[in-house]
């Protein structure tokens, strides 16, 4: 094999006659014996003096893949792989308590201490904000569709992708890449990592939700795509679904619409309401939307208008439209 690779045993790489003996357990073939070596489940089995030897706490898990390959005591491993995920846990991370009086309520990773094995979480409890401690190993870390990571271990080590789908401990990431080969354009490639494998990372350019200002954004706002199949189209938010955490927006380049999750854009600037203080007071004519055909008069500010007034403003200015 080339140099420095690590693989399990192929029983079919050992001689097929009396020098390959089975190594039982209940009855069930667990390993061989070959030439005074012993492999289990196509692990080689060696022996250290006790001196040699240091307890790790936490191993990395592409040190123990092989074991997890081949399914090795899944459930001390599956444990193992849950600890190094929590390495990773930082401040403004989704947690939630799966021990305890507020167990399955998500909270909001406030402060950790990975050297004592702690973090503090904040909740919102009958409308009132808590802060409680819990123990590392009491709690498990949330991610969301459409949440930014980064690959830590395995074949994908340094990925970086959005979170498209999960299922139970699989996470479906999108990838962006460049097609060399295509002009240098963008694609997405889907690949699929275990949850314990990534860790969050957190981009304070992309519309985020805080409890303050909830997703500050607004029809009239102009934004662009960071990520998914609409990637780095801009154009001007025409609706926002908030219990959904999807928008709308009209394209500047080819003006259709566009819906994308709140979480994948980046705000380029806020609505100029100015603009629109010359309306105020005037009667208009819809030209878009569900309100086509209808008449209006502008009251209190543009955004607050149904945004098929407001369509019809900007088609007039960009496309020499009237109103």
């Amino acid at each position: 094999m080339p140099d420095r690779s690590v693989a399990l045993l192929d029983r079919a790489r050992l001689p097929n006659d009396k020098t390959v003996s089975d190594i039982l357990q209940d009855d069930k073939v667990v390993g061989w014996s070959y030439k005074g070596e012993q492999y289990y489940m196509g692990l080689l089995l060696k022996n250290f003096h006790r001196d040699s030897l240091e307890l790790v706490a936490s191993p990395h898990a592409n040190n123990i893949r092989l074991h997890l390959q081949y399914g090795w005591d899944v459930a001390f491993f599956k444990k193992t792989l849950v600890a190094f995920s929590l390495q990773f846990l930082r401040a403004g991370d989704s947690a939630r308590p799966i021990t305890g009086e507020v167990h399955s309520e998500i909270g909001t990773v406030v402060s950790t201490d990975h050297a004592s094995g702690s973090t503090c979480l904040e909740f919102t409890l009958d409308e009132h904000r808590q802060e409680l401690e819990f123990r590392l190993q009491d709690i498990e870390h949330v991610f969301w569709v459409s949440d930014t990571v980064r690959v830590v271990a395995g074949a994908y080590t340094g990925l970086e992708g959005y979170i498209v789908k999960k299922s139970e401990d699989l996470f479906h990431v999108c990838q962006e890449a460049t097609n060399e080969e295509a002009g240098g354009n963008i694609k997405d490639q889907l690949i699929n990592v275990p949850a314990a494998l990534v860790r969050q990372i957190h981009s304070p350019k992309t519309l985020q939700f805080t409890k303050e200002k909830g997703y500050n954004v607004k029809p009239g706002d102009v934004v662009t795509v960071a990520h998914g199949p609409e990637f780095q189209t801009k154009g001007v938010v025409q609706t926002v679904d908030f219990p959904n955490a999807h928008l709308t927006l009209i394209s500047e380049g080819n003006y259709s619409l566009v819906n994308v999750p709140i979480k994948f854009v980046m705000k380029v600037s806020n609505a100029n309401l100015d603009s629109f203080n010359n309306i105020i007071g005037q009667e208009v004519f819809i030209i878009g939307g569900s309100r086509k055909g209808y008449r209006a008069i502008p009251t209190f500010s543009g955004y607050l208008l149904h945004f098929g007034a407001w369509a019809s403003t900007y088609h007039s200015q960009t496309r020499g439209g009237c109103y």
